[in-house]
């Protein structure tokens, strides 16, 4: 439990298309046992947005977020988080707290 604080969100978008993307995350959605995170949803609408470069084809970014355990993990369990964007979601993950 203690650790959380030291819980790193990394997200990567990727690529596999033929053509480049907008990788921006502003729309994305994370869900943690079912129910989408309102902290995560205001740290993206909050965070500074720059112009985002588009990702080109077979190529990955990756962003962080560090500290966000203690507000997304509230107590020992089982979380299971899926990150959406639009009709896409990535495989569920599982993160599990102990005392």
């Amino acid at each position: 439990m203690r650790d959380r604080g030291t819980f790193l969100l990394d997200i990567v978008v990727s690529n596999p298309g033929p053509t480049a993307i907008d990788p921006s995350l502003k729309a994305a959605r994370l869900s943690i046992n079912g129910e989408d995170s309102v902290y995560f949803a205001l740290t993206m609408g909050n965070r500074v947005h720059y112009p985002s470069k588009p990702l080109a084809p077979s190529h990955s970014e990756t962003t962080s977020w560090p500290g966000m355990g203690p507000t997304l993990f509230p107590r020992p369990g089982s979380y299971t988080l899926v990150l959406s964007l639009g009709e896409v979601s990535a495989p569920p993950v599982v993160v599990r707290l102990r005392r």
